[in-house]
């Protein structure tokens, strides 16, 4: 039996050094762009921690990791919310708004999507949302808007 060993690289993206259109919640990771290589025959995509405003009168924001055709179901109505990565929680509800605190582990929901037989992986588009999938602004995150993302992908 063959023992295949993945590679696994790592991303770090500061909404601060990624080109926006103009919503600091929701844009593109172009990779070219920001000096990150495509990956070839990703068959995994991880959460590894994120830093995030403190969104005002919420436990949590969601973060959807657009066109990668994942699936989530949800109690809110709104039945499946497609291309939801993660419920990213708030370590204590009464934070300060727009306060920042790194969260890892158990701060998440599951955090991680895998892909049979790999995809092509040239950007990536992060969005985040309020829990009923209406955009989050800077009026809600007492104007601060800069965080950050660690993402594990394991790829060939």
């Amino acid at each position: 039996m063959l023992l295949r060993i993945m590679p696994v690289s790592t991303i770090f993206v500061d909404s601060r050094s990624v080109p926006s259109a103009g919503d600091p919640f929701n844009y593109r990771v172009v990779f070219g762009e920001v000096g990150i290589p495509h990956f070839k025959g990703v068959t995994k995509i991880e959460l590894k921690g994120i830093s995030f405003p403190k969104v005002e009168n919420e436990d949590y924001v969601l973060l959807k990791l657009n066109d990668l055709n994942t699936s989530f179901w949800s109690s809110d109505g709104s039945s499946q919310k497609t291309d939801l990565f993660a419920v990213i929680y708030f370590d204590n509800s009464s934070l300060p708004t727009g306060t920042r605190k790194p969260s890892k582990g158990s701060d998440f929901t599951e955090k991680m999507v895998e892909f049979d037989g790999g995809i092509f992986l040239a950007y990536l588009h992060l969005e985040f949302t309020l829990f009923n999938g209406e955009p989050i602004t800077t009026a809600k995150t007492n104007d601060i808007s800069n965080h950050s993302v660690i993402l594990e992908i394991t790829h060939l």
